[in-house]
């Protein structure tokens, strides 16, 4: 018989995935436009190892803005 997980652990692996799956949709949002960038670029543009115009003027404030307002 498998014992059942906590309510607080299974709230916190909840939590753990929701924010993931968050993360995964901003990299996408970026990385998915008229000029496909790889996900590595995205990734270096956001944590400012690379400047790319596209991703920090574009669309960044355009995924985050749909992320506060959904």
């Amino acid at each position: 018989m498998t014992q059942a997980l906590p309510l607080a652990l299974k709230r916190s692996l909840v939590f753990l995935w929701l924010v993931f799956l968050l993360l995964l949709a901003l990299v996408l949002g970026v990385a998915l436009g008229a000029v496909s960038l790889p996900p590595g670029e995205v990734l270096q543009a956001l944590l400012g190892l690379k400047e790319n115009p596209i991703v920090t003027e574009m669309r960044l404030p355009r995924v985050l803005g749909g992320m506060l307002v959904g």
